[in-house]
């Protein structure tokens, strides 16, 4: 499966679970990463969204969750 399916796979799983975050395909540098954020970008993450996250077996940071491409490939197997 392509990087760009890889997320939007991913996308599907964490929104169906946490609607309120962001999940967006990474530019540049990071092409193929997932990047999740709280709906207002910059914003940090609600105590909600961190114990969503967590639930699904993540680790959010302050305002950000990178999601390496390799990390995509095996939250898909486990979650989807």
């Amino acid at each position: 499966m392509s990087l760009k399916k890889n997320v939007a796979k991913t996308r599907k799983i964490i929104k169906n679970k946490c609607p309120t975050v962001s999940v967006r395909m990474g530019r540049g540098t990071v092409y193929g990463w997932a990047q999740v954020t709280s709906k207002d970008i910059g914003a940090p993450f609600t105590a909600s969204e961190k114990r969503c996250l967590r639930s699904l077996g993540l680790n959010p940071g302050n305002n950000w969750l990178p999601i390496p491409p390799d990390k995509v490939r095996t939250f898909i197997k486990k979650k989807g």
